[in-house]
């Protein structure tokens, strides 16, 4: 079988896996990730592209002990996309003090959009409620924390215990993979 349609075929058992991990699973895929990785084709550069993704093993994998982590980063290059096109779409700003303000206002677009949150209502209620709001930070913040508790669960503590683990550490201290969002 061509190594493409076995890579396609292990991705989506990495897309089915996310929607209910289990340790057997995540077993299964970090061996099946060796095999399909081990392979040797007829092609010198496409074997070193697969000695270089099986020396990336542990960091491509992530997603098996971290559940919260997706298992790309196409979000990022998506919202490098979203500034290139107003970019191109305007033909640039006259200062440096309009980029800044372009890029800003993208940004809290595109995270609100992330968070599942319409971002003009969002700016609406800053405007008209104040600090009373939850900024975008807050929201991140509550859902890192949310991801550390459910990381801790995993490990086997409970939710007490993990709160107590939790209780003294600063929320921007938390261990876990801020890519996320």
């Amino acid at each position: 079988m061509k190594i493409s349609w076995r890579f396609w075929a292990f991705y989506r058992e990495m897309r089915a896996y996310k929607d209910n991990p289990s340790p057997e699973w995540a077993l299964k895929i970090r061996k099946d990730f060796d095999e399909l990785f081990n392979s040797e084709t007829e092609y010198k550069e496409l074997n070193l592209r697969i000695e270089k993704t099986h020396r990336n093993k542990d960091f491509l994998l992530t997603f098996l002990d971290h559940p919260h982590v997706p298992l790309h980063n196409n979000d990022a290059e998506l919202g490098a996309r979203a500034q290139v096109r107003h970019r191109d779409i305007s033909l640039f700003t006259r200062n440096e003090k309009g980029k800044k303000v372009v890029d800003r206002n993208l940004t809290i677009v595109k995270t609100a959009k992330k968070l599942d949150i319409n971002p003009f209502d969002h700016i609406a209620g800053l405007i008209i409620n104040g600090h009373r709001q939850k900024s975008l930070a807050e929201i991140i913040a509550c859902k890192n924390q949310k991801a550390t508790l459910d990381d801790l669960k995993i490990e086997g503590k409970n939710s007490v215990a993990a709160k107590e683990d939790l209780s003294n550490v600063p929320v921007g201290q938390h261990r876990y993979i801020s890519s996320n969002l």
